[in-house]
């Protein structure tokens, strides 16, 4: 609630400039005006998710694993965009939430050892949530744990 609650003056800012944009480029003269404003907002848009994404991927702050993820989704993304848009609106709408995700995986706070600790706790946590407080753990799980800690994920 709380996220929802810092993100709705942004979302109602964006979907004021988006209607004021519309609104501009609808005024145009010519149907190829009207096209040509609209295309170049859209590239607007994608150089600013493609930079938001080359931020990502080029800070040493993320691991390959969370850099591997973040591209699958990219690409699953934008296969989704291909096959589900039809019109300028559907992609621009996809190009704002696209951005607005890439800008939540930049503002999250660098990775640090203190992270490695609390990720093994919660492999722990999960572990003993679904098999008992009673059930050892052995060496060879907590290792694979620390490994899938530095591989970046989580349970």
């Amino acid at each position: 609630m709380k996220l929802l609650t810092m993100l709705l003056p942004v979302l109602l800012l964006a979907t004021s400039i988006n209607v004021q944009a519309n609104a501009y480029c609808d005024s145009r003269r010519s149907a190829h005006e009207v096209e040509t404003c609209y295309q170049q907002s859209l590239a607007a848009l994608k150089r600013a998710a493609d930079k938001s994404l080359a931020k990502i991927m080029s800070s040493p702050n993320y691991s390959e694993a969370t850099k591997q993820h973040v591209l699958q989704e990219q690409n699953a993304w934008e296969q989704r965009v291909q096959a589900n848009c039809q019109n300028y609106a559907c992609v621009e709408y996809q190009l704002q939430g696209r951005l607005l995700q890439l800008s939540r995986v930049n503002a999250e706070p660098a990775p640090s050892a203190m992270d490695d600790e609390a990720c093994l706790d919660a492999w722990i946590d999960a572990y003993r949530q679904e098999e008992g407080d009673e059930v050892a753990i052995i060496h060879s799980q907590i290792t694979a744990w620390q490994q899938w800690c530095s591989e970046g994920r989580l349970p």
